[in-house]
């Protein structure tokens, strides 16, 4: 399977950000038909879905189409559907798709890219053209356009696409060099709200949090792992052998082991979405952060909450209880409390 090599980096977003700091809302969008699946491409497993994802608006050509992707920690890759997909039964009422016709400045490459999830892959071929973001000078990016072939994932997304920000750990495109020679801050910072949210490139804003920002090291940069040793329930621990979780805003559920999971499911069964319920509490890096059992839950009361067996995942449960910082530049990731709106 080839790997689609993004040219975009946080790097180039930051730097060309006019006074240093990108912000760029995130907009709450339903899924259109009440389908429940999310699929994580790092582990290829199924995560539970609640209602809402949150999205950021780009345009891509020249002039420039409107595409809602997700801002995804989980991957470092962009990719889009391709305006062929309208004839295969894709709702192009409902979804964004890109004609590469329509734009000037559209150049598509040999190159074809796959990339493995849980329910089929996405298939397609590299392309290249403009990317547009408010408050950003446009620039020209490699991405993936998604055929018609490969492209069931698709059809039950609210989103567009995706647009991965972590490290470019299998690009062609050295992290470190391209970092390092384009801007001092290359950090950028996630808010979760019941409404909508934000993303700041290069900063952080305090009026999205409470108190400090406690930073815990990451372990690698693939992706964003983070040390997590335990995992309790109330006074209860359930497992102390996690190990590792990966920081995702591109999930929206929390993956953890089966042992876990029935765990928490035997014991949320004897509360009402999770009200009165204990508080889940993640070790990571030896340091407690609580978890409030409302934040388990969508708005139908569906436990967001699946079991894996690789890689255990934060998603956006644990993402909405906290701002979260991702510093690429020190290696690291902090977190503070929410505000709650």
């Amino acid at each position: 399977m080839s790997r689609l090599v993004v040219y975009l980096t946080i790097a180039a977003v930051v730097a060309a950000a006019a006074e240093g700091f990108l912000r760029v809302p995130l907009q709450r969008v339903r899924r259109p038909n009440g389908d429940r699946r999310q699929i994580s491409a790092r582990n290829g497993d199924e995560v539970p879905l609640s209602d809402p994802q949150y999205v950021a608006n780009i345009e891509l050509g020249t002039p420039g189409q409107p595409i809602r992707v997700v801002l995804d920690t989980g991957s470092s890759d962009l990719w889009v559907p391709s305006s062929e997909l309208c004839d295969s039964g894709y709702d192009c009422n409902i979804h964004h798709v890109f004609y590469p016709k329509k734009s000037k400045s559209f150049q598509q490459e040999d190159q074809p890219f796959s990339i493995q999830y849980g329910s089929g892959p996405v298939q397609g071929v590299c392309s290249s053209d403009v990317l547009q973001i408010p408050g950003l000078s446009p620039m020209k990016i490699t991405f993936g356009l998604v055929t018609g072939e490969g492209a069931g994932i698709l059809f039950d997304n609210t989103t567009d696409g995706i647009l991965g920000l972590s490290y470019l750990y299998q690009s062609t495109i050295s992290p470190s060099r391209a970092l390092t020679n384009c801007i001092n801050q290359p950090l950028f910072s996630f808010y979760i709200g019941q409404d909508g949210g934000e993303v700041i490139f290069g900063g952080m804003d305090s009026k999205y949090y409470h108190g400090d920002i406690t930073y815990v090291p990451l372990l690698s940069t693939s992706l964003f792992p983070v040390s997590v040793p335990s995992l309790s329930i109330g006074d209860q621990t359930i497992t102390n052998d996690v190990g590792i979780a990966i920081v995702d805003t591109g999930t929206t559920g929390l993956a953890v082991s089966l042992e876990a999971c029935n765990q928490i499911e035997d014991i949320m069964q004897g509360y009402h979405c999770g009200e009165g319920a204990p508080t889940l509490t993640f070790l990571i890096n030896n340091i407690p952060f609580p978890l409030e059992s409302k934040f388990l839950y969508d708005e139908n009361c569906n436990l967001q909450v699946t079991a894996t067996d690789q890689t255990w995942i934060l998603g956006l449960p644990f993402l909405r209880q906290y701002y979260s910082v991702f510093d690429m530049g020190n290696k690291q990731v902090g977190f503070a409390p929410a505000v709650q709106a």
